[in-house]
């Protein structure tokens, strides 16, 4: 055992120790320790600190230079996103890219790129004149083209310009930030949009119930089209919300809507809240896909157990509806959402997944959430497609220039279109093709005459793409 004699000396050497620390090293607030290194001499004090304390002096200075690099880098990514608003803005509506490509199988498309106004420079309210995001919605209407972008900025323009070398895009004035609180935080906006005859719905993240507006749902908006000014109303909301997730924001909120008979379907998302299971699941409207009937409003649970629906489709003459899902890490879905079971079917989140743990979940979270791989096994629905590696799924369209029971579903990460085959006699659908598209994918619309409508959110770019 160590002597009291040697305790000690340790006992000095370390209170010595912390004192010339405090001294060469801190700006100490002590008096005493302030008074004690005016006495030092300069000289003497800096050839301690470049000797005796040379690495705790350098782990300091490595600290304050990464401190000082991650306040750099932040100023340098606000300049260049500043910077690519600033072109959005000069070169609006110019066709930026005009070319043929091949998808995986040989199959060839044209596709032609406009760039679009995504800046918000000359935003009504000053405090919008920052808040620039290149990710939109689209969705047509007679001959127009109707863009809204997620911080509620909307644009249109003629379809007939497309075969130009120029969108004439106008913005419509809108109060859609009549509904958005916290606008300028990230993902916090405008999810989806649907035009109906002349009425437009759009699904944007709701905060309520909190003093701070950091507890969010997924409602819905509804106005009637004009080529001036778009009022609009709430149509579906409601008073459950979840936190505001402090890294993602309001991410994984859903918000696809598409037309099913009378009604209208909305996903909804869990917003990253992992102990969503703790809660009444079932009966919250949080991980559904819900129908609120166009008339009356009233609504009901169709589809239970999903984490982030983005894509949705209803085949009309198959009475069929699909819906891609986000997984956590990996494990990416395409379900068949089955409408003729006498109980809500469980697709299986966030109890059954395909996908992994990220890494940082604790060791209570892994206990109650993943436990399967299987849905089947386990009560719960098989998808028919499982993507791994994760492709950040979006939308469905369907793949008419191939088959009737083609589609596509437009990817993020993987900034590919993904052709599959299914028919509702099918377990499992098929991958046939992959279109590389070379950007994030956010919305893609199938028109009359078989091309296709794309918004690219990494330029912020309206795209056609037109089978060969």
């Amino acid at each position: 055992m160590m002597s009291k004699k040697k305790i000690i000396i340790f006992i000095i050497i370390s209170l010595l120790t912390f004192l010339l620390g405090s001294i060469f090293l801190f700006s100490a607030d002590n008096k005493y320790i302030k008074k004690l290194n005016l006495l030092i001499p300069t000289p003497v004090k800096t050839f301690i600190k470049n000797t005796v304390f040379i690495f705790p002096n350098h782990f300091r200075e490595f600290n304050y230079l990464v401190k000082k690099t991650g306040v750099l880098q932040g100023e340098i990514f606000k300049l260049k996103s500043e910077n690519l608003a600033l072109k959005s803005a000069i070169f609006s509506g110019q066709n930026t890219s005009n070319e043929i490509i091949k998808s995986k199988n040989g199959r060839e498309f044209n596709l032609k790129l406009f760039q679009l106004p995504w800046n918000n420079y000359w935003a009504s309210d000053p405090k919008q004149r920052n808040n620039h995001k290149k990710d939109a919605y689209l969705d047509s209407y007679l001959d127009d083209v109707y863009v809204v972008f997620i911080t509620g900025k909307i644009i249109k323009f003629n379809k007939n310009d497309i075969h130009k070398q120029f969108l004439d895009t106008k913005e419509i004035k809108n109060n859609i930030l009549d509904f958005l609180k916290n606008s300028s935080q990230r993902w916090v906006g405008v999810k989806d949009i649907l035009i109906l005859k002349d009425e437009i719905f759009v699904s944007y993240s709701k905060a309520i119930g909190d003093p701070e507006n950091k507890c969010y749902n997924t409602s819905v908006l509804k106005g009637t089209l004009n080529s001036d000014k778009i009022f609009f109303e709430e149509f579906f909301t409601h008073d459950d919300c979840l936190d505001f997730n402090q890294r993602e924001g309001s991410a994984q909120a859903g918000g696809r809507m598409v037309i099913y008979k009378d009604s209208l379907l909305l996903t909804g998302g869990d917003f990253k809240d992992n102990d969503l299971y703790k809660t009444n699941i079932e009966k919250r409207l949080f991980s559904k896909i819900l129908s609120i009937n166009l008339k009356t409003k009233k609504h009901k649970i169709i589809s239970q157990g999903l984490r982030n629906s983005q894509g949705l489709l209803y085949v009309e003459e198959q009475d069929l509806i699909i819906a891609s899902d986000h997984g956590p890490k990996g494990g990416d879905e395409v379900n068949r959402i089955l409408i003729d079971k006498k109980e809500i079917p469980h697709y299986g989140w966030p109890f059954a997944s395909h996908g992994d743990f990220y890494g940082f979940e604790s060791t209570e979270l892994r206990k109650n959430i993943m436990q399967f791989k299987n849905h089947k096994d386990n009560g719960y629905i098989e998808p028919i497609l499982i993507f791994t590696p994760a492709i950040g799924p979006s939308e469905i369209v369907r793949a008419n220039y191939k088959s009737k029971n083609s589609f596509l579903v437009s990817s993020l990460n993987g900034r590919t279109l993904y052709e599959f085959e299914y028919t509702k006699k099918d377990i499992r659908a098929k991958l046939t093709d992959d279109i590389y598209i070379g950007e994030r994918i956010r919305d893609i619309k199938l028109m009359e005459n078989g091309e296709y409508f794309l918004i690219l959110a990494n330029t912020g770019t309206f795209a056609i793409l037109r089978p060969l």
